[in-house]
């Protein structure tokens, strides 16, 4: 396009982007406050550990995998991270969600039949097609900004395939099972 004119040019020095990573990092960490202080105040506590528990796996093994693939930390790096830490949270919370109505649809007769395991079971049998089905289609979209979306998306792509993937399993087989695991604990005391 010879009409077209340059009016200025900008780049990012590294010092500047030292500042963002920190701050990058700095909310992050913020963020996985305010989210258990959040959780903590929309639910009950064992709820909330079940969930913290959950996301703190989901963003150890997404770091951990951006470490392994030799992965650049930078602004999409960490929007990725922050996305699935949100996406982790909505699924883990709508099982929850279920596990707190099936508690209350139920009699008491009926409760007091059933055991926790049992419920939670029941719950997430009941939930588990919505979140196959929310997964897979964020999954298929994401994969296609990795296989289209060019060089400079690869990295968040892959980030979030990995997240939704290890999100998916552990709204399953981490939040619950931490949630039984918080429960018997507090049985014991």
């Amino acid at each position: 396009y010879p009409t077209v004119k340059f009016l200025s040019e900008e780049s990012v020095g590294p010092a500047i982007g030292d500042v963002f990573k920190r701050s990058a990092v700095k909310l992050f960490l913020l963020a996985i406050l305010l989210m258990a202080l959040y959780l903590v105040f929309r639910f009950e506590m064992k709820y909330a550990v079940g969930c913290m528990v959950a996301l703190l796996h989901d963003e150890a093994l997404a770091i951990a995998f951006i470490g392994f693939a030799g992965i650049e930390v930078n602004i999409p790096i960490v929007a990725a991270l922050l996305t699935i830490f949100g996406f982790s949270v909505n699924d883990t919370i709508v099982i929850f969600d279920r596990v707190r109505e099936n508690i209350q649809l139920m009699s008491k007769q009926d409760a007091a039949k059933l055991t926790s395991f049992e419920i939670i079971n029941r719950s997430v049998t009941q939930t588990l097609s919505r979140t196959l089905l929310t997964n897979l289609t964020v999954f298929f979209t994401v994969g296609a900004i990795y296989f289209f979306g060019g060089e400079v998306l690869n990295d968040f792509a892959k980030v979030m395939l990995f997240g939704l993937v290890v999100g998916t399993y552990s709204t399953v087989f981490i939040a619950s099972p931490a949630l039984l695991f918080w429960e018997k604990l507090r049985a014991k005391k």
